[in-house]
């Protein structure tokens, strides 16, 4: 066999194990996020079937108050998963979050509501958004690691990219599951019995994505950690001893990208119901434009960011998304439905933009010893800051500053943070794993 088919055999199979391992981070992805953003996107449903009615409003908070509650946890699953991650290798993590999403999420869908059981519904809905939050917190950093250390260095961009096209995705069709309800049904019957499909929706979802993931090999570099015995018995204490500004650093970056996700994604389809009038339809609707319309873009993102630098990137798509969206949001309060479309469609564009940045640049702020739990604490507690608390958080802001355009307001403010923390990014791209852990080591 001459050298040429041997070179050509081995690329083959470099490229083939790329393609599994993208596609078993993003289908596990999916399935997370999809089921994660159902509940968003049910919260008014939900607050009518799990928090008794003598205040509408309360019961609305109560529901937000419920996903806020769930972030809360989310550092706790990034510590424990992430632990696991970096003690027993990203395969291992990956499977332990896929089947405490699929379980928790499984049993939400089965739950009786509040006019049945009272206030235990509440405390029950409660606790498995808990565990479910434990869960997601785990996934990212498992999954961007994973896709990062087989993949390229020139390419790691573009291909941990796919893991947050995957939160995109799961997010998509979670809108998508809520629409065709809210178009085929009477909203009575979706509060009654409908709401529960898209929930019960993870137990094919889920058995697909553990099935991928259970095929997948460890990565090379967690493989050499091992090999080397650097494998810490308590990764965290690593972490918060000797890697504390690579953690601000990774808060700082992702609190720009979760603000925009939870605004743009998830409170924009609840202020357009709640403050502007319009049909769950036409809120859900908009939103799977924009989540399609989003996907696009973060691929282009992806691969923008190994051609002209993670700082370099992060710094554009920021600082366009800090001067775009106060007009975007005035764009949608007019009362045309195709200008809220169109409207929502340019800011899944910039907040799209981002995610696929920060999912290049945290991995690469910390040694593969302590890598998935670094990048997952960090991720999860900007998630705290300026994530899944924001619907929570806007709704009551909205409520004290009537006036003020505070969907804007706030991303705005985290925009700022994000550019303020990509200022010390170092030059990562192009560099190996193994490259990055002699320099962190020095």
């Amino acid at each position: 066999m001459s050298v040429t088919t041997i070179d050509s055999a081995e690329s083959m199979s470099a490229a083939s194990t790329t393609r599994r391992v993208v596609a078993a981070a993003t289908v596990g992805t999916i399935v997370e996020y999809f089921d994660f953003a159902v509940y968003g996107y049910l919260s008014t449903t939900l607050a009518l079937v799990f928090f008794s009615q003598r205040d509408s409003s309360t019961a609305l908070m109560g529901t937000l108050a419920t996903l806020a509650v769930a972030f809360a946890v989310r550092p706790v699953g990034a510590v424990l998963f992430g632990h696991i991650g970096d003690r027993w290798g990203r395969r291992t993590s990956l499977i332990s979050t896929l089947l405490v999403m699929t379980g928790s999420t499984v049993v939400i869908g089965l739950v009786p509501g509040y006019s049945s059981i009272g206030v235990v519904a509440t405390v029950a809905l409660v606790l498995l958004r808990c565990i479910q939050g434990m869960s997601a917190g785990g996934e990212v950093g498992a999954a961007v690691c994973f896709v990062g250390e087989h993949v390229e260095a020139r390419r790691r961009g573009f291909y941990t990219g796919f893991t947050q096209l995957g939160v995109v995705i799961g997010t998509l069709f979670g809108s998508a599951a809520v629409a065709v309800i809210a178009a085929l049904l009477s909203e009575q019957a979706t509060v009654d019995w409908a709401w529960r499909i898209p929930f019960l929706l993870a137990v094919p979802m889920g058995a697909i994505g553990i099935y991928i993931r259970l095929k997948l090999q460890e990565s090379p570099d967690f493989k050499r950690v091992v090999a080397s015995e650097e494998v810490p018995a308590l990764p965290v204490r690593g972490l918060l001893r000797n890697h504390r500004g690579a953690l601000l650093r990774t808060v700082g970056i992702a609190t720009t990208s979760v603000a925009g996700y939870w605004v743009v994604y998830v409170y924009l389809a609840i202020y357009l119901q709640k403050n502007l009038g319009y049909s769950l339809g036409v809120a859900m609707g908009s939103t799977t434009v924009c989540l399609v319309v989003s996907a696009g873009a973060m691929l282009l993102f992806g691969r923008f960011t190994d051609v002209f630098g993670r700082r370099r990137t992060f710094n554009a798509a920021a600082l366009a998304l800090f001067v775009l969206v106060w007009p975007l949001i005035k764009v949608m309060e007019v009362g045309s439905v195709p200008l809220v479309i169109a409207a929502h469609a340019c800011l899944g564009i910039l907040a799209g933009g981002l995610m696929p940045v920060i999912s290049a640049a945290m991995p690469e702020l910390f040694p593969t010893s302590i890598r998935a739990t670094g990048m997952g604490l960090g991720f999860n507690i900007a998630n705290i800051l300026a994530g899944g608390t924001a619907p929570f958080v806007v709704t009551q802001l909205t409520v004290w500053f009537p006036d003020l355009d505070i969907p804007a307001v706030y991303v705005m403010f985290f925009a700022v943070v994000g550019l303020i923390a990509a200022h010390s990014l170092p030059k990562t791209e192009g560099m190996s794993f193994h490259e990055i852990d002699s320099r962190l080591s020095r």
